[in-house]
């Protein structure tokens, strides 16, 4: 009985080791857009001698042998390896022969990775495995605008099984670790928090400005801030300098990256109008089609495991096993980036034909329940991924978005309700700029749509427009 009690605990440990890793692999595979995974790639070509890339122009071998080889060699479940020989036939891809020259004159252009500059200077700090684990993941999982919005006990969650005895004060030291890094104000959980951020950073921690964003920021954005000299029995002028060095900080830090000088971006996925049916097509014409090397394959299984030492074993095992990891990561993200694109335009089909204005309120959670996968995979396989359409190049989050109510009941998206704000905005009179309030009544008045004066400063603080007395031209 004893006997038992100790085969299930060495069965139970080795499950969680393999677990993990495959975990932590898939979701950073999701994540990566096309660009960012053939180069991926082309790291672990150059690491792993397990991966090749597969010559088109010989036949491939047979896999199952292949497959009862390695079945019996490892205990590794890989009954999907087939797929990366033969490529399924229910999801469309672009080869190289089926780009015409002008595609690449439509290609969006986009800033740096702000992920690659964070990651970047995490290595210049540190090469400590463990602290390593834990940034990495919470710089993948920082918003384009470079707010993190993950708890730290969803963190936990995540981290437990790859980084043994991890704690919540760990992971909230490490975040602090990430937060001293460039953009200033990265990695907070919300504008609050990033604005007292680069506030101790340019040693203004002491400051009337630091103290008015951390016990009065409600009235700052309120625009009330007239209220707070009271508040703080400080004069009128004091207040004046502190909201003028408020006005210089950066509300989104992650933003700052779109005035860089731009590289190119490849759309992931295409959609065509093909005889009046729009047909989804992953973008996998840089992506080198890869597989386990026969060349090493036969290696192994020619010598015996019993003439290997330690070292060797774990050499060969490693390697193995992250290849495995690779392929069966690229060909999740192949096959979920094609349902969750799918399911998007199912619901968006009308914005294929019409363009912005009839973009339909969607969540991440909609998706999610349509294709039955937790909402987090659904966010991380949309994350920095583009998709080519009729009407132009889209990030694919751009097309979820809240729901909103015109006069006449009719939902309206969020999406569209802010890129009115935007333009509102922009052609207003610089020397006197609209309140949030006056925003409000000129939507209801010109499109119809209803929206109270809060949403409106919750909408204009995710796009980063500043309240308007800040936005106020001094003459």
């Amino acid at each position: 009985m004893a006997k038992k009690q100790n085969l299930n605990l060495r069965i139970t440990q080795k499950l969680d080791q393999r677990i993990a890793p495959m975990l932590i692999q898939t979701m950073k595979i999701l994540q990566l857009s096309t660009v960012e995974l053939v180069e991926h790639i082309q790291e672990e070509l150059e690491s792993n001698p397990f991966i090749e890339v597969i010559d088109t122009r010989e036949d491939n071998e047979e896999v199952k042998p292949m497959k009862e080889e390695m079945e019996n060699k490892f205990p590794i479940n890989i009954d999907w390896m087939e797929d990366y020989f033969h490529k399924s036939q229910d999801i469309r891809y672009f080869q190289p022969d089926e780009y015409d020259s002008s595609f690449y004159e439509n290609v969006l252009t986009e800033t740096p990775s702000l992920q690659e500059h964070l990651i970047w200077q995490l290595r210049l700090f540190t090469s400590d495995d463990r602290i390593l684990k834990i940034a990495d993941f919470l710089i993948w999982n920082i918003t384009e605008d470079g707010f993190l919005q993950m708890s730290n006990y969803e963190i936990l969650e995540y981290l437990k099984a790859d980084v043994p005895e991890i704690t919540i004060e760990e992971i909230e030291k490490i975040i602090k670790l990430v937060q001293g890094f460039e953009p200033y104000g990265i990695c907070a959980r919300n504008v609050q928090e990033s604005l007292q951020i680069q506030l101790t950073f340019i040693g203004l921690k002491d400051s009337w400005a630091y103290q008015i964003v951390a016990e009065y920021y409600s009235y700052l954005i309120s625009n009330k801030v007239n209220e707070v000299a009271g508040l703080l029995n400080i004069t009128e002028e004091a207040l004046k300098k502190a909201v003028d060095i408020i006005s210089t900080l950066e509300p989104s830090p992650g933003r700052e990256y779109t005035d860089e000088a731009p590289t190119y971006v490849i759309p992931d996925v295409i959609i065509q109008n093909v005889e009046n049916k729009y047909e989804i097509i992953l973008n996998e014409k840089d992506i080198p089609p890869i597989r386990i090397s026969p060349f090493y394959r036969k290696i192994l299984f020619e010598k015996k495991e019993g003439n290997m030492n330690s070292e060797q074993k774990e050499y060969i095992y490693t390697k193995l096993n992250n290849a495995l990891l690779l392929l069966k990561g690229i060909d999740q993200r192949r096959k979920t980036l094609w349902k969750v694109t799918e399911a998007i335009f199912k619901i968006q089909k009308n914005f294929l034909k019409e363009g912005l204005s009839s973009i339909k309120p969607l969540t991440l959670k909609e998706i999610a329940e349509m294709i039955q996968m937790h909402e987090a995979t659904v966010s991380r396989v949309t994350r920095n991924k583009y998709v080519q359409t009729p009407k132009g190049i889209y990030r694919l989050k751009y097309f979820f978005s809240s729901k909103l109510q015109t006069e006449d009941g009719e939902d309206i998206s969020s999406k569209v309700v802010k890129e009115k704000i935007k333009d509102i905005v922009f052609d207003e009179r610089k020397i006197s700029p609209l309140s949030d309030k006056r925003i409000a009544e000129k939507l209801n008045s010109d499109f119809g749509i209803k929206i109270s004066r809060r949403a409106i400063t919750k909408y204009r603080e995710q796009m980063g427009i500043l309240a308007s007395y800040l936005r106020k031209e001094k003459l």
